[in-house]
């Protein structure tokens, strides 16, 4: 999945205003080339909390 960095910059957006995963996902189909599925949006919405908040991270989480 690549969307452009207009469509990126949108979903940082969309993250920003805490908006469902299912409505990024369809933002993505309709405004992009890409067919990305749900595991993908959530792998890119991973990515850009890391980017945002660097000290955040899911290593060492175990479910118990």
């Amino acid at each position: 999945m690549q969307p452009t960095t207009e469509a990126l910059n949108e979903v940082k957006k969309l993250r920003k205003a805490v908006v469902y995963r299912k409505k990024i996902l369809i933002y993505i189909w309709d405004s992009t080339d890409s067919e990305p599925c749900m595991v993908d949006v959530h792998n890119l919405l991973a990515k850009l909390k890391s980017e945002m908040d660097p000290g955040t991270s899911l290593i060492g989480f175990r479910k118990r």
